[in-house]
C-alpha cells in the first residue's frame, strides 16, 4: 500500500487542514446555497454565481488538499475578473467572500478557522 504523508498542519499547529477539507466537502452545497441567498438579497445578477461558486469551491478544495491555502491567492484575480466582466459592481468580490465567510462560520464552525484566517489576511 502506498503511504502518503499527512497533510501539513496550519501554522498554529492546532487544526489539521484535512478536517477542514472534510467539513467543506460535506457541506459545500449548504455553503453555496447560503451565498446564493445572500446574492439574491443584495440584488446581484445570479447568472454567473454558479461559475463563481464552482471556481472558488474547487480551488478551495484543491488548496486544502495540497495543504496550503496561500495557493488561492493567485486564483482570486480570475474570480475578480469573472465578476467584473459580467458587470457586477467592484465590491461584488468582497461581498461574495463576506457571504462565503458567513456561510463557513454558520455551517462549518471551528473547522472553518483555517479558511477564515486565510480570508482575514488575504488582500481580496
Amino acid at each position: 500500500a502506498v503511504q502518503h504523508p499527512p497533510l501539513p498542519r496550519q501554522e498554529n499547529g492546532i487544526q489539521p487542514l484535512h478536517s477542514t477539507l472534510q467539513a467543506l466537502q460535506e457541506k459545500r452545497s449548504l455553503l453555496e446555497n447560503h451565498v446564493r441567498e445572500g446574492f439574491v438579497t443584495h440584488g446581484y445578477d445570479m447568472e454567473y454565481l454558479a461559475n463563481a461558486n464552482q471556481f472558488f469551491g474547487d480551488n478551495l478544495v484543491a488548496a486544502l488538499q495540497l495543504g496550503n491555502l496561500s495557493y488561492l491567492d493567485t486564483e482570486m484575480e480570475w474570480l475578480r475578473t469573472l465578476l467584473n466582466v459580467h458587470h457586477l459592481p467592484e465590491h461584488a468580490l468582497t461581498s461574495y467572500l463576506t457571504l462565503y465567510a458567513d456561510a463557513l462560520r454558520n455551517h462549518l464552525g471551528e473547522s472553518a478557522n483555517p479558511i477564515l484566517e486565510w480570508m482575514a489576511v488575504s488582500r481580496w
